[in-house]
């Protein structure tokens, strides 16, 4: 009978195992350099009427493809710009080095981690330590401390430059860019954690992130995390300004689209002030519901839609502007909103300052709705609710780096898998990342050797042909001419 006895905790692979009921003897699960104490083990083949087993001394990894994806990242130039980022430095000399610390915490997103604790998986497996080129991992107590060094200067300071480093790789252009939030559940007593709008757990504590996303290539521009009882709109003209200035001169926003929280004058005002196009749900207030009752010069379309605009100047604003109304029929399931009571329709209305007609002006906006697909995938994949710290910009940074975990993986599915691939992170581990590799060498270099039979070996060595031919411009997406 087998008993397994552990003494300390879960992430300490020491503990006593019993063969027999007359022997003990002490082991090492094969995650640090001693991974037995006695060779004579690796020798002796277990059975229990399945397949026999043994041990052995290897270094072997679960995520051997991921070495495809740190080609990609070496080839741009990622180390150097984690070098340049004014990241916190540790508190002693024998400290180790934030770029490291960044490192790990990015392998952890893209292995699966979701927790801070989660980073000892990577510690321990000395084969993906290699892969990325990480001679050490820190332990998790070392790596909370290292976030909670982030105050909201260093948080603007790096962020800014890794974000812009980012789209300075991407070649210049006019993208759609999606304003959407969401909302961040907290169990617990964390700082920015406070009761305001949670539609899935009414009356708990929560986050309130803001993100901007580029439509085209599918990827974050930039994001904030913001307190629990913050609205939509609270500081998202500073928030428009910052995506703004990642963007720089070499890229511009061609089109921008929001919902109706975002509906307010004075950002308006703001976009309208750059010469950006723009199309927002209307908020449907009191006065705008009359103009809408009253609306008597309908085009109909196909007997089932019809379009009208007027120009409104709502309570707050500096003028009036162009408002956009598409009405369809109730048995049509296409979206809209029940405005009115009026029996057997939906109302959709926009604010724009396009002069398109009110169809393309509605088609256009149709293509927000794949934001919160870009949403779910950060949710489900990334993690960016479960790095939670007491610390409220250390909680920001965690967010941030999956965020920017996310782009990295958006450049390597682009540039590698090609522009139409829009697979998930989930569906990359799977078919792309999940393949067990061995640790050896070769004369006296370290070798990777990965578990692939053919015809997969063809496609994976194709992959790493691309990589090697990248240049450090990418040409993302379907830009607007």
């Amino acid at each position: 009978m087998l008993r397994l006895d552990a003494h300390r905790n879960r992430f300490n692979p020491d503990f006593s195992l019993r063969i027999s009921p007359n022997a003990f003897c002490t082991v090492r699960l094969g995650l640090g350099d001693d991974f037995l104490q006695s060779k004579r083990m690796n020798k002796i083949v277990q059975s229990s009427g399945g397949l026999p087993w043994t041990f052995t001394d290897k270094k072997f990894t679960p995520w051997g493809g991921l070495r495809v994806l740190e080609e990609l990242l070496r080839k741009i130039g990622w180390e150097e710009a984690l070098e340049q980022a004014p990241l916190p430095e540790p508190g002693s000399n024998r400290g180790l080095n934030p770029v490291v610390m960044v490192k790990g915490f990015l392998v952890t997103i893209w292995t699966g981690g979701g927790r801070f604790a989660h980073t000892a998986l990577v510690r321990f497996d000395t084969a993906l330590r290699s892969i990325f080129g990480l001679s050490q991992v820190a332990s998790v107590s070392t790596f909370t401390r290292f976030f909670r060094r982030f105050g909201q200067k260093e948080v603007e300071y790096v962020f800014s430059h890794l974000s812009r480093w980012l789209w300075n790789r991407t070649a210049g252009g006019s993208w759609t860019v999606d304003l959407d939030s969401t909302v961040l559940t907290r169990y617990g007593q964390q700082e920015g954690s406070r009761r305001g709008y949670n539609p899935w757990r009414r009356g708990k504590r929560s986050q309130h992130p803001l993100m901007a996303f580029a439509a085209e290539c599918r990827m974050v521009v930039t994001a904030w995390l913001r307190p629990g009882d913050s609205t939509a709109n609270t500081n998202v003209e500073n928030f428009f300004r910052e995506v703004l200035a990642v963007f720089g001169d070499r890229h511009q926003i061609g089109l921008l689209r929001a919902d109706s929280g975002f509906c307010i004058g004075s950002f308006l005002d703001l976009v309208e002030s750059k010469n950006v196009s723009y199309i927002v749900v209307a908020r449907v207030m009191r006065m705008i519901k009359r103009k809408l009752s009253g609306l008597q010069d309908w085009v109909e379309l196909d007997g089932r839609t019809a379009v009208a605009e007027f120009m409104y100047q709502a309570e707050g604003w500096s003028k009036a502007r162009r408002v956009v109304v598409v009405r369809h029929r109730t048995e049509d399931q296409r979206a809209g909103l029940t405005l009115l009571e009026v029996p057997g329709y939906t109302y959709a209305v926009y604010v724009t300052n396009l002069t398109l007609p009110p169809m393309q002006v509605r088609a256009l906006y149709q293509g927000r709705a794949d934001s919160e697909n870009r949403i779910k995938e950060l949710l489900y994949d990334f993690a960016i609710s479960g790095f939670v710290s007491q610390k409220f910009w250390a909680t920001e940074t965690a967010f941030r780096l999956a965020c920017w975990a996310y782009n990295l993986m958006a450049l390597f599915r682009q540039a590698l898998l090609g522009i139409a691939s829009k697979h998930t992170l989930s569906t990359l581990r799977t078919q792309c990342f999940a393949i067990g590799a061995g640790l050896g060498k070769s004369g006296r270099r370290a070798v990777l050797r990965l578990g692939l039979e053919e015809p997969r070996r063809r496609w994976f060595t194709g992959l790493f042909a691309q990589a090697e031919q990248l240049t450090t411009t990418f040409s993302l997406g379907a830009k607007h001419s």
